[in-house]
């Protein structure tokens, strides 16, 4: 989803207004297209999209279910325009658009970095007298 290019944008947002339109209260909103729902169009069946969810002011495109899903998930905001945000898998998620300054719309190599931080502990003898100035 990182090779989201500027021009690609307001075709998907075009789409997501079309689908949007579609929404009720009375809509399920997971797997309205797909999975039960109606066909997916043949240009996102090409693109591997296998779900299509749409809610009241969000419509998710999913490519894979599950535990590790990837989906873009596109948001109508309260004032009218759109943010993209990629979820690249259930711990993994980003805003893809509008852009951030010094965030490319380009591929890149996708890096992850887990940390983990040890903190020592204190005796509570220790603790006093450092609080107490001892």
């Amino acid at each position: 989803m990182k090779s989201l290019r500027e021009s690609d944008v307001p075709p998907w947002i075009d789409r997501t207004k079309q689908l949007l339109a579609e929404w009720n209260p009375s809509l399920h909103p997971i797997g309205a297209y797909g999975l039960g729902g109606k066909p997916i169009p043949p240009d996102l069946q090409q693109l591997k999209i296998i779900r299509i969810d749409i809610l009241e002011d969000q419509v998710r495109y999913v490519w894979m279910g599950g535990m590790d899903h990837t989906e873009l998930e596109i948001d109508r905001l309260p004032d009218g325009t759109f943010r993209f945000i990629a979820h690249y898998n259930d711990y993994k998620s980003e805003v893809i658009w509008p852009r951030r300054p010094n965030q490319t719309m380009q591929p890149t190599a996708g890096r992850y970095v887990t940390s983990f931080y040890v903190m020592k502990t204190r005796s509570l003898h220790a603790t006093l007298a450092l609080a107490s100035g001892g």
